[in-house]
């Protein structure tokens, strides 16, 4: 098994040097050989869903790929829920599962289920290497199909590749393993794209035709000098709280408020006649529909994509170029421009004055108001996960001012699995603060991300549990049927105390405003344990809370 022995130098030759490692028996071989390469940091994490979401939260922070290796049958089914997120999000990960032979499959065998193609159309490559280790021509297909895969998952877009390896018996070692002191290893330097001097007057040429241009920012990694950038250009940048532009002057972060406040005839004023827009998801169905309503306004998409999402149903032109050098190679200057970005300033001035007041006066304890006051506290410098269904909606709303916080979320797929698995692995990774914020249904279906020897202490987690599944009341849908109770919104009793005492982290539980300011400052402070802030209300009043809410703010605009 000299080439499978040999894998983990090959990846560390590539720079890849985080695994996570479920235990199972038939994947003994890759265990025993990571586990003897000193130069890798391997992670246990026993649930295998959980472990990929670890792998994934860790890859997030060194945009590097992490190493997933697990035993056969259902175990690698486990990893779909990530293997999925970290596709559309953009994550390389690199999975390693072992598998019975061939003449196995199908015959009910323990732990044999039809392990080739998994995970179907949601890896970027899928690599099957031969039972037959001992074939010098084997080996050479290993090496070659390992090194294809790394490549594979660190080019553009990046994402997930699977390997999978059939072992038969005997597969643990008597004695040492030997590692080759050069195993083969292929490298290739990536290509960058760009346009030539001619292609970016025509460009140019072309942009001086709009005299409204607005830029859609989706979800995209802290870049301090893509930032830098925009906070040069006379436009305005829509940046949900996942586009992480938040504290640009230029950037409008209000939109999700705005575009439902606004009046008809101030709406009409702000629509733009050119989208151009880049990144991955947007969170706001306010804004697609905004943008989607105006058949004359034209949309580009700029990034080094061969397919890209017509979001807006008026896709027009791919730019395939990465944001930083569209921005440096073309320029937006004009009276009429100038007047849009105003525009577009002038009503988010107007608006985030009015979502401060409103949770200043606000005398019911509810989630959003309480999240309000977390985020003011948020220190600089945090690495904020947000989770999916409500928290995210919540945190778009009220926005992120300082400057150099850094916001992720699992929006690939928004899911609710996994979230904080993800900033669990995130946290591993890094000595800052990382926080997440998250609605108790996430929380409580992720349990097992604290289910391993690995407690970091710069985790602190925001547990908003309203006892069930709050979104449904606020979707007009699902808040009025009959079956709401029992059939969307899901009923636990749970809290976190139990949890906390199990893993050996600290706690803390607030049932009104007074508890959460007296806690708020002491949770962020350093501390030799992970901490959990529980945020417990009332779903019917968080409902009457976020409608009084969106009421008030249109009241804004009558006055």
């Amino acid at each position: 098994m000299q080439a499978i022995y040999d894998i983990p130098e090959i990846l560390f030759q590539h720079g890849v040097t985080d695994v996570v490692l479920s235990p199972g028996s038939r994947c003994a071989p890759l265990s025993i050989a990571f586990a003897r390469h000193k130069k890798l940091q391997i992670k246990v994490v026993p649930d295998e869903r959980s472990a990929a979401f670890i792998a994934l939260g860790m890859s997030l922070q060194s945009r590097k790929p992490t190493v997933l290796i697990c035993t056969s049958g259902s175990a690698l089914y486990n990893y779909a829920p990530a293997i999925v997120e970290a596709f559309y999000q953009r994550v390389p990960l690199i999975v390693l599962s072992a598998d019975r032979p061939p003449e196995w499959i199908d015959q009910n065998d323990g732990q044999t289920i039809q392990q080739q193609e998994i995970y179907g159309k949601h890896t970027k490559a899928f690599f099957q290497l031969s039972a037959e280790h001992e074939i010098e021509a084997t080996q050479w297909e290993t090496y070659r199909k390992v090194n294809e895969a790394i490549i594979i998952s660190e080019s553009y877009p990046k994402g997930p590749v699977h390997i999978n390896i059939p072992f038969r018996e005997p597969f643990y070692p008597k004695g040492e393993i030997q590692f080759s002191d050069e195993p083969t290893v292929i490298k290739r330097e990536q290509p960058t794209n760009s346009l030539n001097e001619a292609q970016w007057k025509l460009l140019q040429h072309r942009l001086n035709g709009y005299k409204k241009i607005i830029f859609i920012a989706g979800q995209h990694a802290y870049d301090d000098s893509l930032r830098l950038k925009i906070g040069n250009i006379q436009a305005p940048f829509i940046g949900e709280v996942v586009s992480n532009l938040h504290g640009l002057r230029n950037v409008i972060q209000m939109h999700d408020t705005m575009l439902t406040s606004i009046p008809v005839d101030a709406l009409e004023e702000l629509k733009p006649d050119l989208v151009i827009s880049f990144g991955g998801a947007l969170i706001s169905k306010w804004l697609k529909k905004f943008i989607r309503s105006n058949a004359s306004t034209h949309h580009w998409y700029i990034g080094p994509d061969v397919t890209t999402a017509d979001v807006f149903q008026q896709l027009s032109e791919i730019i395939p170029v990465h944001i930083s050098d569209f921005l440096s190679n073309t320029s937006i200057a004009s009276d009429s421009q100038e007047h849009y970005l105003q525009r577009w300033m002038q009503q988010q001035t107007h608006i985030m004055p009015a979502i401060r007041d409103f949770n200043k006066k606000e005398n019911v304890f509810n989630e959003f108001s309480a999240i309000a006051d977390v985020l003011q506290n948020v220190p600089s410098y945090t690495k904020l996960h947000v989770a999916n269904s409500m928290s995210v909606r919540y945190v778009n709303t009220i926005g992120i001012h300082q400057r150099s916080v850094e916001v992720f979320a699992n929006r690939g797929t928004s899911g609710i699995d996994g979230v904080i698995s993800t900033a669990y692995g995130y946290a591993l990774k890094t000595p800052q603060l990382v926080t997440i914020i998250t609605g108790d249904l996430a929380f409580f279906y992720d349990r097992n991300a604290f289910w391993n020897n690995y407690k970091p202490s710069n985790l602190r987690i925001v547990l908003l549990n309203n006892h069930g599944g709050g979104i449904f009341r606020m979707i007009d849908g699902p808040s009025s049927l009959p079956e709401l109770d029992e059939f969307f919104e899901t009923k636990q009793k749970l809290n976190a105390k139990n949890l906390a005492i199990e893993h050996s982290l600290e706690y803390t539980l607030c049932k009104n405003f007074n508890d959460l300011n007296k806690s708020i400052e002491g949770f962020f402070q350093p501390s030799m344990f992970g901490k959990i802030l529980e945020i417990e209300t009332d779903s019917l009043k968080n409902t009457e809370v976020f409608k009084r809410f969106k009421k008030t703010m249109q009241q804004q605009y009558d006055q």
